[in-house]
């Protein structure tokens, strides 16, 4: 048992041994075959059409230091394609004329990268541009909702703190009354009038943090070619040739030795 397996790993070995023989006795042949497919591969990668990234990098804005609306959210909504029919009707296009557009959440920011794969690098660029203004406009309006809110109540506030301040200065001037029920009623009204300037201050300072979504980085596109790239399809291309060459000596060899049996 031990020595019929041994004879057919020798016999194994035997064939691998013949098969390397071969290859190097028509080296020059296997290597004319991978440099034919190589240069074949390579003039139709060129000549065929080249697909260039176009990319885009959106701020989300923020009320009161929040986010308008999630990063998270933003993005598999880009990536869903629920923006597509408004990104279509404003570039007056069908949808289906629309490439993929992905978006990646930029982690620990308000950032969202879009990117897209197009062969027309201003069209890349008119849809990008459509997809953040359609993003900046839905924005806006929850923004713009929340700034009138509080300009209207920082306003009004403003407007009580100067009737409570005018009813401090009477008091001051009063008379006919005591010097306590004189100072309950000028504590009161203080009190009122710092309350109200606190909430003015915090209406300020939520203006102040509210903040429009907005364009980053306008749409720019890769200064190659994102496909086909060209050290990739050179590698593969080689790698096709080496085992289409191995292949075609084999069974060359074969045809050559079922000839003279």
């Amino acid at each position: 048992m031990n020595m019929e397996y041994k004879s057919e790993g020798s016999h194994d070995s035997f064939k691998l041994i013949n098969y390397i023989r071969i290859l190097l006795r028509r080296k020059f042949f296997l290597l004319g075959i991978i440099l034919v497919t190589i240069g074949a591969v390579g003039i139709v990668s060129q000549i065929g059409p080249r697909i260039f990234t176009v990319e885009t990098v959106i701020q989300i804005g923020q009320i009161e230091g929040q986010n308008v609306e999630l990063p998270a959210q933003i993005v598999e909504k880009i990536n869903d394609r629920t923006y597509s029919d408004s990104v279509a009707l404003q570039l007056n296009v069908s949808v289906r004329q629309l490439p993929e557009i992905n978006a990646k959440y930029i982690d620990n920011t308000e950032l969202i990268r879009i990117s897209a794969d197009v062969q027309n690098i201003d069209n890349g660029k008119e849809i990008l541009n459509a997809l953040s203004t359609g993003i900046i406009k839905d924005h806006q309006i929850t923004i713009s909702e929340r700034r009138d809110f509080l300009e209207k109540e920082i306003a009004q506030f403003t407007k009580r703190q100067q009737i409570a301040e005018n009813a401090f200065g009477k008091g001051l001037n009063s008379t006919g009354m005591t010097e306590s029920a004189q100072f309950l009623i000028m504590n009161s009204i203080q009190s009122r009038i710092d309350s109200l300037q606190d909430r003015i201050n915090a209406d300020r300072k939520a203006l102040y943090g509210t903040v429009d979504t907005q364009i980053i980085k306008a749409p720019t596109d890769s200064s190659a070619p994102s496909s086909p790239r060209l050290p990739t399809i050179i590698i593969l291309a080689g790698i096709f040739g080496l085992i289409f060459g191995i292949f075609i000596i084999l069974v060359r060899e074969w045809w050559d030795s079922s000839k003279t049996i």
